[in-house]
């Protein structure tokens, strides 16, 4: 076909050309139109909503909380707590198949290796055991796992244990009847242990009590000591607090942190002599009382403990 005639441009089959033009681009226009429209609809997937509060795994666990070395734990609400002293505690489920325990050792030394551990007289060495440091609220520690295989069931352990000014805290995790750490005993560890925490403020208590001495007198400068039995640090007074409703008209109060001590009385020229607030004092003084042992005063925030009276000035041996 040609566009020229005898010198012509021939306007017949060029108005043809860009008629079938308009046309065909018209058409694939539309079909991009309608593609894009279909491609959005099936792009647009429903809305997944995100639940209003997130939910913590942990939130409806118990709180255990140490006083006498200022931290806590949460632990499973149908777990049981066993203080076994005040440096050991336990967390077990009713089945007893599992432990999870706390440790506090004042040697502040971590173990090259995993020692044996003895069960119903038989022991065993560590058949395996890997390790890795970590750091938990800003201190360094590090973390076991261990496989006991020489009992008659297998005993494996996850342990961490974390240093504290002169204080090791060890972590540990007991898993009997089964042969290896499993995932799942892996993430139950690290999540009770995810929420220990230490209590930053110092909570305080007060220890109070009557003075007394031989002969009736009370020396003036007599003094008063609270000595915390685990750190072995020394809260002292001097001052006499003159009351009716102490022994002898007159007393002493001592505000200490929350913690366990041993209250006694001394004289300056006498540093080696401690009356004690002992079970000689509660027997009531008497010659047939045979004990002079101190008795431990356990203190506990915003309380007061009465009567502790340090008038054991008859222990033989002063």
């Amino acid at each position: 076909m040609s566009f020229l005639t005898q010198g012509k441009t021939n306007w017949k089959y060029i108005l043809i050309i860009l008629i079938l033009a308009i046309i065909v681009g018209g058409g694939i226009l539309g079909y991009l139109k309608y593609f894009e429209k279909e491609m959005i609809s099936i792009t647009q997937f429903p809305e997944i909503k995100r639940p209003e509060k997130i939910v913590e795994e942990t939130a409806n666990w118990k709180t255990y909380r140490n006083e006498e070395y200022g931290f806590e734990i949460k632990y499973p609400s149908d777990w049981k707590v066993n203080e076994i002293s005040n440096w050991l505690i336990t967390f077990s489920p009713t089945l007893l198949n599992k432990e999870f325990s706390i440790t506090i050792l004042k040697s502040g030394i971590i173990e090259e290796k995993p020692p044996p551990v003895c069960l119903a007289g038989k022991c065993s060495d560590a058949t395996f055991f890997k390790e890795k440091e970590i750091a938990l609220h800003n201190l360094k520690g590090v973390q076991r796992e261990i496989i006991y295989s020489k009992f008659p069931g297998p005993l494996i352990e996850i342990n961490t244990y974390l240093l504290k000014e002169e204080f090791l805290i060890n972590f540990s995790f007991r898993h009997w009847e089964i042969a290896e750490i499993t995932q799942e005993d892996r993430d139950f560890y690290n999540q009770m242990l995810s929420t220990f925490k230490f209590i930053e403020e110092i909570q305080m208590g007060t220890i109070e009590g009557s003075l007394g001495y031989p002969g009736g007198s009370i020396p003036e400068d007599m003094m008063v000591c609270a000595e915390n039995i685990i750190t072995k640090k020394q809260y002292w007074t001097s001052t006499h607090i003159k009351d009716n409703k102490y022994t002898y008209g007159i007393g002493y109060k001592i505000e200490v942190p929350v913690g366990t001590y041993y209250v006694f009385a001394t004289l300056p020229n006498w540093k080696d002599y401690r009356a004690y607030y002992s079970e000689f004092v509660t027997c009531g003084l008497k010659v047939e009382c045979p004990s002079h042992d101190p008795i431990p005063v356990v203190v506990k925030a915003g309380e007061t403990i009465t009567n502790i009276d340090p008038q054991d000035w008859y222990k033989p041996g002063f």
